[in-house]
Parts: structure tokens; C-alpha cells; sequence
């Protein structure tokens, strides 16, 4: 059960209200729906976490209303305003290593598989060991590094569309939105083309890994099974390229190449995993989510078929509006930390709501509203501060490439059947969406 959290009106931080029955009585009748509503939201599998699975917006808008800084069970919080979650994103006083918070030595040796996967990358590291892996990897995904990328992400993006071209309907998150960042990462890494497929499926299933609580034991054993299958690849990937006389030009071959800051088998098996899973999930949510919002918004399409040179920016309008990531990945206070007028205990740890702040009205102009052409947009879709996404450029151009080429080249899409929507807590992901040209 969620308890009770402190929001900045109540000027207490002992979490309790003030002292009178009446606003007490007013109070638990508000706090139970939505408390019950954020631990239903906090725990895979529970049936009653589809309303907010489907639309999480009212209930974001309730959290920063009535909790924005909710504490709920197993020393777990919810951080919901925008001023907060950009506080928790840029602060000091976190981590990111859950294997250190829960005295886990970092030893590949006895991590199980799923964990080894992130554990060594910069994904779940903290300074000095992340800035250290970062600054390897960092040169390929600068606005310079991806910039040619550009012509090759508009080349595969043509060919995905025209594949589709004279199907009557079909799924745009599997044909495209989900294949595109899959292409691109791979090229990018190093994967060869005749593994792309089986890598995603891999990719896929260790997600769960990413979730709060405990998944069933069939979910277990088949992400742990993926979890080898992808290590084992990589490892072998690895060995190629350092038998190799000539390596090609890509982010693997790199990784083995420095010399200054040199990573570790694991640290390289790891991060390139993490990439390529952090890295295709994001897009591939962003543009089929995209997508979605444009067709629920026929006005916002028709002026952005009128002036395609609003795609970048509507780009940015579509990864706040409906943000690929609902939360940023996990940060545990290193030491007591004031968030919203609320100390947070060492060790707890903090989900920051990426979704429910760039719908903060404190921070955005009719925040509810989708406008291709909002030009004031600070949103934290792709986080902020130290581990602010890698691949946020490369996820831009590949968006760019396809809603260009939709509004230019294409006709009409329209929707055919309702969108699936994945159960997760952590993404903001469809399973399918059915369309079809008009």
C-alpha cells in the first residue's frame, strides 16, 4: 500500500496532516484511490493496473495534485512534478548502482545472467566507473557523430515504408517503428544483418529485468535463457573483432580499440547490450506513439502535411506529449534527500515520472494539449543531467526520417483497429498498432 507523502502545500515534513478531524476525514477519502491506483500501477501483472496501462495521464495530474512525492511499499517512491523529477535526474545525492544499495558484489561470476547484462554498463554505474565508459561511447552518438547516420536511417526507412506500400493493412510498431531502431542499432554496434531478428526477440524478453517487483517463474526463466543467448553472442562478437586484422568501422570495434580508458570484457559485453535494448525500445516507442497521437489529432497532421519543416519540432512536441519512457530508470538515495518538502531515507529508492512531468503545468502551457509547433519545450523525455540518453540524437533523426517520409511521399494512414498497449511500468509501449492507407 502506498502511504502518505507530503505535498508543499501542507509546509510539514513528518508526512502527516495537520491536526484536524475534518480535513483528515476529507483527506483519506481522496488518498485511497489514489494511492491504491499508484501501487496497482507499481505491480506487474495486477489486472487493475489497466486503466492507468491504456491512459496514465489523469492519474499523473492526480499525483502532482494531491501526492507528488509518494511513498509507496518496499521503500519505494513516486516522483511526479516536473520541478522534482528534474531535481532527482541532476542531483548528487543518488544512485544508480542497485548491486551496491543491496551489498551485492559486482562479479560476474555469481550475477545471474539478466543482471549481468546491465549491471556493468553505464546504464547502472555511477561516477567515476560512468564517466569512464561514458567518454568511450559518447563520441558516436554527438549530434556530429550520428549526423552521418542521417542518409543510411532515410535509406532503410524508405525501404521499410515501401514494403508496406500495397498491403491493404497492417501493424506500423511491427513493420516499422519496432524494425527501424532495431537496423540502425545493429549497423551501428556491429551485429550482422542475419542476427538482427533473433537479437530483438532476445531483447524483448529481458526487458522485464527493468520492472519493479517479481516477475512469475516461467518470466524468469525465459528472460535468464535470453539473457545467456545475448551474452554469449556478444562475447563471440567480441572475440571476431579482436582476432581481426582489419575491424570495421563501428561502436564494437571501438570498444576494443581505446586505450586510455579501457573497458573490461564484461563492461564492453554489457554496455553493448544496454545500447542496443535501451536504444531501439526508445524509438521504436517514440515513433508508433507518434504516430498514434497524429492520427488522434487529424488537425495537428494536416499542418504538418502543410509544412513538413515542423517535423523536428513536432518531434519534440510528440516526446513530451506521450513520452517512449514513463520513468526514468531508478535512482537510490546515497544519503537522506530532500525532494518537495519531503526527506527521502537512504536507500530508498525514487522513481522519477518522466510522463507525468512533461504534462506539468507549472512548466508547460496547456500542458494536455498536442501542438506540432510548441515552441517553449524543455521536456525531460530523454532524462537530464549525467545519464541523460546517449542516443537522443540518433532516436531524432530516425523519427524525423520516417514522419518525413509518411507526410511527403505517402498517403493517408488511418487507424483500423484499437492500439495494444504493453503491461509496463517503466515504458510507454504499444504491443501493435493496426492501420491502413486510405
Amino acid at each position: 500500500m502506498c502511504g502518505r507523502s507530503v505535498s508543499r502545500r501542507d509546509g510539514v515534513h513528518s508526512g502527516r496532516p495537520p491536526h484536524n478531524r475534518r480535513f483528515e476525514v476529507q483527506e483519506a477519502e481522496r488518498d485511497v484511490a489514489v494511492e491504491d491506483e499508484a501501487e496497482w500501477f507499481l505491480t506487474p501483472g495486477d489486472p487493475r493496473r489497466g486503466v492507468a496501462r491504456e491512459d496514465p495521464y489523469p492519474l499523473y495530474a492526480r499525483l502532482r495534485e494531491q501526492r507528488p512525492v509518494l511513498e509507496c511499499s518496499q521503500k519505494r517512491w513516486l516522483v511526479t512534478r516536473y520541478a522534482d523529477v528534474l531535481g532527482v535526474l541532476r542531483g548528487n545525492s543518488w544512485s544508480r548502482d542497485e548491486l551496491a544499495a543491496e551489498g551485492v558484489a559486482l562479479d560476474a561470476a555469481t550475477l545471474p545472467p539478466s543482471r549481468r547484462l546491465s549491471a556493468f554498463s553505464l546504464l547502472r554505474r555511477d561516477p567515476p566507473d560512468h564517466t569512464r565508459l561514458r567518454r568511450v561511447v559518447a563520441p558516436f552518438f554527438t549530434a556530429r557523430g550520428v549526423a552521418r547516420w542521417r542518409a543510411r536511417v532515410d535509406e532503410l526507412t524508405r525501404d521499410l515504408l515501401e514494403a508496406v506500400r500495397d498491403k491493404d493493412s497492417f501493424d506500423f510498431y511491427a513493420e516499422v517503428s519496432r524494425r527501424l531502431p532495431v537496423m540502425v542499432i545493429c549497423e551501428l554496434l556491429g551485429v550482422p544483418a542475419d542476427d538482427m531478428d533473433e537479437f530483438a526477440r532476445w531483447a524483448a524478453t529481458t526487458l522485464s529485468v527493468l520492472e519493479p517487483g517479481d516477475d512469475p517463474a516461467a518470466v524468469q526463466a525465459a528472460r535468464e535463457a535470453a539473457a545467456t543467448s545475448c551474452l554469449e553472442f556478444f562475447n563471440a562478437l567480441a572475440d571476431e573483432r579482436v582476432r581481426s586484422t582489419r575491424r570495421p568501422d563501428d561502436l564494437i570495434s571501438h570498444m576494443i580499440g581505446v586505450d586510455e580508458d579501457r573497458l573490461s570484457r564484461d563492461e564492453l559485453v554489457s554496455t553493448a547490450v544496454m545500447l542496443h535494448i535501451a536504444g531501439h525500445e526508445t524509438t521504436a516507442n517514440l515513433v508508433s506513439n507518434g504516430l498514434l497521437t497524429l492520427l488522434r489529432h487529424e488537425d495537428q497532421f494536416e499542418l504538418l502535411r502543410s509544412d513538413p519543416s515542423l517535423v523536428p519540432n513536432a518531434v519534440e512536441e510528440m516526446l513530451r506529449f506521450d513520452s517512449p519512457a514513463r520513468n526514468a530508470l531508478t535512482r537510490i538515495a546515497v544519503e537522506p534527500v530532500e525532494v518537495g518538502g519531503v526527506t527521502i531515507p537512504r536507500g530508498d529508492t525514487v522513481y522519477a515520472v518522466l510522463g507525468s512531468a512533461n504534462r506539468d503545468g507549472a512548466t508547460f502551457t496547456d500542458p494536455d494539449t498536442f501542438d506540432v509547433s510548441r515552441t517553449n519545450n524543455p521536456h525531460l523525455a530523454f532524462g537530464s543531467g549525467i545519464h541523460y540518453c546517449l542516443g537522443a540524437n540518433l532516436a531524432r533523426i530516425e523519427a524525423q526520417a520516417v514522419f518525413t517520409r509518411l507526410i511527403t511521399d505517402y498517403p493517408r494512414l488511418r487507424l483500423v483497429a484499437e492500439p495494444r498497449w504493453r503491461d509496463s511500468f517503466v515504458l510507454r509501449a504499444l504491443e501493435g498498432l493496426e492501420v491502413a492507407w486510405e
